[in-house]
């Protein structure tokens, strides 16, 4: 779930150890570039399989 000032970059070097994995996050959630600027806190985001186990 989003809190303010979360990106997909960083959710994406927070579970999948790698902000350049944050596409994966847009494409899973059927995200367009758009929306990247908009992202309203508390979505919850589906997270693509290999995230940390420690989340």
């Amino acid at each position: 779930t989003l809190i303010a000032g979360d990106s997909l970059w960083k959710v994406a070097k927070l579970l999948l150890g790698s902000g350049e994995r944050w596409g994966e996050i847009q494409k899973l959630n059927g995200l367009t570039n758009a929306q990247l600027t908009q992202l309203p806190i508390g979505l919850a985001l589906k997270i693509p399989q290999g995230a940390a186990a420690h989340v």
